[in-house]
């Protein structure tokens, strides 16, 4: 008979870590099963059959109306290792295997003066990214080199409207990807002993996040140090700059047109407000096109990156469109529309 906790893994058409307690309720064996990522869990409990019996029912304690049920079908159940086949609710099936997690050697004796245990968390923030496809998969390779784990790192991104969630290995292996996402997370973590050690790293429609977290704080500061170097997570100070200030431009031609106003006629009014309206509204679509997320699942970076680039040209855009209101000012202030209107009609 089993007791203690166990870990592993979920494989099929749900991707997962699993983790178990086997317990006691009432005299009698009781499984409870753990089945998610950092995003959501599912729990499941049951009375403990024989492994003879070799299948196991266990029900959803999620308060719906349907609950969802989980049948697990041991090929092999030992001391070191529970693994088979399980099956869901609908075509839900796959694969599954557990582990147990070591136990203490030794308690400790509770006159001995214990040092509080502390989770140690690195995170920055970075502005909004486009990433390609070879620049994930760069990303994820240094995560699993950073944190020797046997999970695999979890990819979370939206494939045709639905949110997928998939180890690295099989992600990239589903059919139909999206050329282009708005979002993707990802995650890795590792068995708990007694706290586990997680990456993560999430690019979204709102930034780019990366945090290491751990009890080790020498190894959450290499670790987040070694992100930080990955040529995609380096800070970005001026595309930062630009991304918050840059529609400031916008305000600076809507004064400029207000206080060069009053010394021109009615309509030569409406014309410089028109050209500041027209101007302020392509300065405002450049800019969301350049500091929009894009995360492309076909397509990979064959240039280097000049992410800074696109923000030093729009800013140099803008501050030209500044420089050109003083210029139509200047030119509905003279007599130029009148002349030439004049010679218009006296050729035609």
């Amino acid at each position: 008979m089993f007791s203690g906790r166990w870990i592993g893994d979920l494989r099929g058409t749900h991707v997962a870590n699993l983790f178990a307690e086997f317990t006691q309720v009432d005299g009698d064996p009781f499984i409870i099963l753990r089945l998610g990522n950092s995003n959501d869990a599912l729990k499941f409990e049951g009375k403990l059959l024989p492994v003879l019996q070799r299948s196991q029912s266990l029900k959803s304690t999620a308060e719906s109306q349907n609950p969802e049920n989980i049948s697990l079908f041991l090929e092999r159940a030992d001391q070191s290792i529970i693994a088979g086949r399980w099956e869901g609710s609908g075509d839900q099936a796959g694969i599954f295997q557990l582990s147990p997690v070591a136990s203490p050697s030794a308690e400790i004796s509770s006159n001995e003066s214990q040092t509080p245990m502390r989770v140690i968390n690195k995170a920055a923030s970075l502005p909004r990214l486009k990433i390609y496809r070879n620049e994930i998969q760069l990303i994820t390779a240094k995560m699993k080199s950073m944190l020797q784990s046997p999970f695999d790192v979890v990819i979370r991104a939206k494939v045709d409207g639905k949110d997928i969630n998939a180890y690295a290995s099989d992600f990239w292996k589903i059919p139909g990807l999206n050329n282009k996402t708005p979002e993707i997370y990802l995650s890795l973590t590792e068995p708990a002993n007694p706290i586990a050690r997680s990456i993560n790293v999430n690019i979204t429609t709102s930034g780019c996040y990366y945090s290491a977290t751990g009890v080790d704080e020498v190894w959450v500061a290499g670790t987040f140090e070694e992100l930080k170097s990955l040529p995609l997570l380096r800070n970005r100070t001026m595309k930062r700059i630009f991304e918050n200030n840059a529609l400031t431009i916008n305000g600076v031609i809507a004064v400029l047109a207000v206080a060069l106003s009053p010394d021109l006629t009615f309509t030569k009014r409406i014309i410089l407000f028109t050209f500041a309206f027209v101007f302020a509204v392509t300065f405002k679509f450049i800019h969301s096109k350049i500091i929009e997320t894009a995360v492309y699942l076909n397509k990979d970076r064959t240039k280097p990156s000049m992410i800074d680039l696109p923000g030093l040209v729009t800013t140099l855009v803008g501050t030209a469109i500044i420089g050109f209101v003083p210029v139509v000012y200047a030119y509905l202030q003279g007599d130029y529309i009148k002349n030439f209107l004049i010679q218009f009609l006296s050729t035609n």
